[in-house]
């Protein structure tokens, strides 16, 4: 008796044990299929986000060129780039509602490359983790055009180093030119040394030397710009098949990679000049 009494508790104790075992299990169950749901939703939240974001940042690129002038005023745009803008720090001692307002409403519509090159590569990142469900190839072939325009003017062609700015000839020498820039420090007047303690009360000090700034405007081509260029040209490599016209336009305009990688021997690393 008491053996069989002890086989049926072993018995009772064993379902109890598997039904025990099988809600977890369900439970589990539950668990990986809700966080899966959740996660899906999040994902294609973010698709949807990002989708949003492109159109907006499509809103944001120059569809032409345009001069800079005074009269109309109005800043130089350049087809295909994407607006960036240049803005002051401008703060003074007290921090207050002047200069906050300044700081905040005044800026300079640029025109760079670098900018429109990050935004390319966003786009083609984008893209490739599948949150752009199209991406507009007669816009991303514009911005590739515009790009290939601020190529280096003072070496021969073919090489990939590439300026921040356009460039302007000056003294028989190519440098970089921002036009909207140059454009307000030349209207702007040269003020008076008296004024600099009213204009520091104001966060306005930059205004005292915005002529010596401008000179800090010319810059030579960088590594930062032709790397970046570099980049784009492996990214349009990768995606030739979407992007013919961007490939075929970009490798035929940098080809001279010797060149380049001398100059940056020659140029950046400083411990290697006498290789």
């Amino acid at each position: 008796t008491w053996g069989y009494y002890i086989q049926l508790q072993s018995f009772r104790g064993s379902k109890m044990k598997l039904g025990l075992m099988l809600v977890i299990f369900i439970i589990i169950c539950c668990g990986v299929y809700q966080s899966s749901a959740i996660n899906l939703q999040g994902n294609q939240k973010a698709e949807s986000q990002t989708e949003i974001l492109y159109k907006q940042v499509q809103s944001q690129q120059m569809k032409r060129s345009r001069k800079a002038s005074l009269i109309p005023f109005q800043f130089e745009l350049k087809k295909g780039l994407y607006k960036s803008f240049v803005k002051m720090n401008l703060i003074d001692p007290q921090n207050s509602d002047i200069t906050t307002f300044l700081r905040r409403s005044f800026s300079v519509v640029d025109s760079n490359m670098f900018v429109t090159n990050f935004v390319l590569h966003a786009i083609v990142e984008s893209m490739e983790l599948g949150a752009i469900s199209k991406v507009d190839v007669e816009s991303f072939d514009s911005a590739v055009q515009a790009i290939l325009s601020f190529q280096d003017k003072n070496s021969n062609q073919g090489v990939p180093i590439y300026n921040f700015w356009e460039q302007a000839k000056e003294k028989g020498f190519w440098s970089a030119s921002p036009q909207n820039l140059n454009m307000l420090v030349n209207i702007f007047p040269t003020l008076p040394k008296q004024l600099a303690p009213l204009m520091h009360k104001f966060g306005l000090d930059i205004f005292m030397v915005v002529k010596k700034i401008a000179k800090a405007f010319r810059i030579p081509c960088d590594v930062d710009d032709s790397s970046v260029n570099l980049s784009l040209g492996r990214l349009l490599h990768l995606h030739k098949d979407k992007f013919p016209k961007s490939y075929k336009r970009w490798t035929r305009q940098n080809t001279d990679y010797v060149t380049y990688f001398n100059a940056i021997k020659k140029y950046a690393y400083l411990s290697l000049i006498h290789i």
